[in-house]
């Protein structure tokens, strides 16, 4: 295994190297490494310090390196030693020119960010696929009735459409968390050396700006001790993951044979290997499963910050395994929840007939509210005629007004509309609400949303 910190030691270098290396997790920026490389082979080309030719060299071998496909197999250290070892056999000595000045410490904080900015536009893209389709869906079903719940019970009537639209504003909140945090990223270590700055002349400004970077990091020592960005990142892919996992357990219990008004495609479910009649929904419990990693991650990675001093130190190596896992983990749940939103029926008519009257006496308070009755009287009455509903065995609709006029005051033959599930729904019409109308004022408001283009720092 090449090192480039080898010559330092005259004994022979114990198994424990191979236990230390990176590569077989960091192989993942080669991408980024290569790119990183480069600006900074052009920045000592603008210093000085290599010639016309060495840079145009170093600059084509490191553009061929970037159009592999995949990064060599190797017995590498790092992913910085790998690129090193791969330029020097098609260059020769000029590669190791190239480290002029650069520390590892600087250069690995600089390429994650390069990884995480390009990471993060591919999540914001799969939010916002998962929410274009929840806006479609939401369109065909501004009038669906379905129940809405609290506490898993029974609450309201609500449409399906109003339901996927309390998604698609909850995964825009996280897609703001996550332009958030590219945000915060958006400075160049490069120039920092391993804590103290450089004495290589290079043009800071302009080797941030090459690489996409708002401008260079303020402090030398902040800029390679600093993984509040990686903090930031995963906190987002938290949110977004549990977001996903709530909603993955709403599709478990709704398509399950106790409530039974969503019907998933066979291709989101399983069988079983004894039970015949099986359709596990297999995909939705894995999303679900998933917000536990997300949350280790975070956790993981401030519990290894938190005891560390300032400054670059070993245990700071365990980050990238969170966020190569953290991506990975969200960019196929994202997809995978796509595919559910798409290939979900709404079974309408079982989910009428799940829908208990009760959800309606909340109607009958605010139709006597309507006719001068304060409200706490009005709710405590219905609330005494619900006990003596239930107590009796009947269903609150059996109930004539001359019934009703007994337990409510300003009871009249109107107050048989209460009972109409489409129209509590329809006077639940302020902005935000879940009437046909406030649904489809809340779809154009979400399309205008989709229509701005987001983009990260440096794309």
């Amino acid at each position: 295994m090449k090192r480039l910190w080898a010559s330092r030691f005259q004994k022979p270098r114990s198994d424990l190297d191979a236990w230390q290396a990176s590569y077989p997790v960091d192989r993942r920026l080669w991408r980024e490494e290569v790119e990183a490389t480069r600006a900074y082979a052009r920045a000592l080309h603008g210093a000085g310090l290599l010639s016309d030719a060495e840079f145009q060299a170093l600059a084509e071998a490191l553009d061929r390196m970037a159009a592999q496909a995949e990064p060599p197999a190797g017995d590498f250290e790092d992913v910085h030693t790998a690129v090193e070892a791969v330029l020097a056999e098609a260059v020769g000595p000029v590669a190791a020119k190239v480290a002029t000045g650069r520390s590892r410490n600087e250069d690995v904080v600089t390429v994650e960010r390069l990884f995480l900015r390009r990471a993060g536009s591919d999540l914001l893209g799969g939010i916002r696929s998962l929410q274009t389709s929840l806006v479609e869906q939401a369109e065909r079903h501004v009038e669906t009735v379905v129940p809405g719940y609290t506490h898993l019970r029974q609450a309201q009537p609500v449409t399906w459409g109003f339901y996927l639209m309390s998604w698609f504003f909850a995964f825009e909140r996280d897609r703001d968390r996550f332009r958030t945090a590219l945000r915060r990223m958006d400075a160049c270590p490069y120039g920092s050396g391993a804590l103290a700055g450089t004495t290589v002349p290079i043009d800071r400004t302009a080797l941030a700006r090459r690489l996409g970077f708002a401008g260079p990091t303020d402090n030398a020592l902040d800029a390679v001790s600093d993984r509040d960005f990686i903090l930031d990142f995963l906190y987002a892919c938290l949110t977004t993951g549990i977001h996903l996992s709530r909603m993955a357990e709403d599709w478990v219990l709704f398509s399950g044979d106790e409530f039974g008004w969503l019907a998933l495609d066979e291709s989101l479910t399983t069988s079983s290997s004894l039970l015949p009649h099986k359709r596990n929904p297999d995909v939705l419990e894995l999303v679900r499963g998933l917000a536990g990693r997300w949350l280790s991650a975070l956790v993981g990675l401030g519990t290894t910050l938190k005891g560390l001093p300032w400054g670059y130190s070993k245990d700071l190596q365990w980050d990238k395994t969170y966020l190569v896992e953290a991506v990975d983990d969200l960019r196929q749940a994202l997809a995978v929840m796509r595919q559910v939103v798409e290939g979900t029926t709404v079974r309408a008519d079982v989910a009428r007939a799940r829908l208990q009257p009760w959800t309606l006496t909340v109607e009958l308070v605010d139709f006597l509210v309507a006719r001068g009755v304060p409200f706490r009287t009005a709710q405590q009455a219905v609330a005494r005629w619900v006990a003596h509903a239930e107590a009796v065995g009947r269903p609150p609709e059996s109930f004539s007004p001359a019934e009703l006029a007994e337990w409510l005051p300003a009871v009249d033959e109107s107050v048989r509309q209460v009972w109409d599930p489409a129209a509590a729904v329809r006077r639940r019409s302020l902005p935000g609400g879940t009437s046909p109308d406030a649904v489809r004022q809340q779809i154009r408001k979400a399309w205008q949303i989709l229509q701005e283009r987001d983009e990260a720092p440096g794309s």
